[in-house]
């Protein structure tokens, strides 16, 4: 028997690995995924090495090893590490992050035989001279680069419809002449398959989608096929900058500013710098890709860390839209916390609407045409304020304001999930002179069916759209 070093998901003290038994026949590489015993469970870890001596404590056995095996290539593995380092994590979190779980346990099962599929494009991509000046000369800068297979790190600054997504397409069509395999970054799994069907639709045949909501033997089987050299492109969310690819030539971060980029919960990190991070050590080419982009990505511009390439017109001259910005704050009313039993204003009035955008809205609708109204607020009201006392709801637990959702009468914190009952009282001091503050999305719904009462109106949030 021999002896190994396996990083389990559970908190240690001093080590980074416990110490198991395995049969030798089982050739124990670095990096293999292996089911052991932890107190009464069982769980999935990754072997960090061989242990050459027997400890002077018992040894439990390794429990099983999925076949196909599943893998930490030695390079993902000193990326986990330098994640873990950096970030102040465990090396075990990182892993159990990075890396599925087997899809399923079976011992020396036969491997499937990968899919005959071609590596070559059936289909050209867009040809060059259906790109403008802009995607042309963005396109020869990171062609060159990944032909260089040398570090290289792009801002590509393209407005909204500027035909990012082209230059993508040739940039990695130039990474599959060489052999080479590209990794798509989405912030959403709801772009990833409409990302997914533009390359596609290019001639891409092996091709994948990578995130969290697959199945755990999906995700499996996307890695060792990613491993294996059986995949061209992937894309996906924030945990596929992890996948072991065998060529990795060309990473993609598309709106790489969006904040679902940070794990929020541990090991938290930031996939666009492990992005990065990940190109520099391989000698890839990483591209960052926004119309907004971030204040990071434009100081690593300024530095010199940093090429820029723009993309400052519409694809066919199709024009930007008109945009107006109104400063609420020249109308005293507009935005004042208002009370429950407060008199509403008159017909053609707004608290929280400013005349310009109720008039495009009325023009909008006098044609027959939609609108869309965005805010980023949940719920009525972001507080409720006594106005006897000044006392504000607050979570017990989180120590904030409670969101006031007056279709359902409740008091719900965003943080924690507590929920409290809408009373007419205040819980304090017994006063009904009750101030509800803040705008929320349900508030602004309540406000639009008032001024405009034929029309018809929904909304869209979580508390819409959640399963019952």
């Amino acid at each position: 028997m021999a002896l190994v070093r396996v990083a389990v998901p559970i908190p240690l003290a001093h080590e980074e690995a416990l110490v198991y038994e395995i049969p030798e026949e089982d050739t124990p590489e670095v990096g293999l995924r292996v089911l052991v015993p932890v107190g009464p469970r069982r769980v999935w870890g990754t072997v960090l090495g061989i242990e050459p001596k027997r400890p002077d404590f018992r040894v439990r056995k390794v429990s099983g090893i999925p076949e196909p095996r599943l893998v930490v290539t030695p390079e993902l593995l000193e990326l986990c590490r330098w994640v873990a380092d950096y970030y102040a994590a465990s090396l075990s979190d990182v892993l159990q992050a990075a890396v599925p779980s087997p899809g399923g346990l079976t011992r020396r099962g036969p491997r499937a035989a990968p899919d005959e599929e071609t590596a070559w494009l059936a289909v050209a991509p867009p040809g060059r001279e259906e790109l403008n000046e802009e995607q042309r000369g963005a396109l020869t800068v990171l062609e060159g680069a990944v032909r260089s297979r040398e570090f290289g790190a792009f801002l590509l600054f393209g407005v909204t419809g500027s035909g990012k997504t082209a230059v993508y397409l040739h940039a990695a069509a130039e990474a599959l002449r060489g052999s080479g395999q590209t990794l798509i970054l989405v912030p959403e799994i709801a772009l990833s398959p409409q990302t997914l069907d533009s390359f596609r639709q290019a001639g891409f045949g092996r091709v994948a989608l990578y995130h969290s909501t697959l199945r755990p033997r999906e995700r499996a089987d996307v890695w060792r096929a990613a491993a294996a050299g059986e995949l061209d492109l992937v894309v996906g969310t924030r945990s596929a900058v992890f996948l072991p690819f065998r060529n990795l030539r060309l990473i993609v971060v598309d709106e790489e500013q969006d904040s679902a980029y940070k794990q929020d919960d541990a090991p938290r990190y930031h996939a666009r710098d492990v992005a990065l991070v990940r190109a520099q050590r391989l000698g890839g080419v990483a591209v960052l890709a926004s119309a907004t982009p971030s204040l990071e990505t434009f100081a690593r511009v300024k530095q010199g860390r940093c090429g820029l390439l723009r993309l400052p017109r519409r694809i066919d001259g199709r024009p930007l839209p008109t945009v107006r910005i109104t400063d609420l704050r020249q109308r005293a009313a507009v935005g004042a916390a208002t009370a429950p039993g407060a008199a509403p204003p008159g017909p053609g009035a707004s608290r929280f609407l400013g005349a310009p955008l109720m008039d495009a809205m009325a023009r909008t609708l006098e044609r027959r045409e939609q609108a869309i109204l965005f805010l980023n607020r949940r719920g009525h009201s972001t507080y409720l304020q006594c106005r006897g006392c000044g006392e504000v709801a607050r979570c017990d637990r989180c120590d904030v304001s409670y969101t006031v959702h007056l279709a359902d009468q409740t008091l719900l914190c965003h943080y924690c999930g507590a929920e409290r009952k809408l009373t007419p009282t205040c819980a304090g001091c017994g006063a009904s002179n009750l101030w509800f503050g803040g705008v929320g999305i349900q508030r602004i719904e309540r406000e639009v069916a008032r001024l405009f009462p034929l029309a018809r109106i929904a909304r869209l949030d979580f508390d819409a759209t959640r399963l019952v």
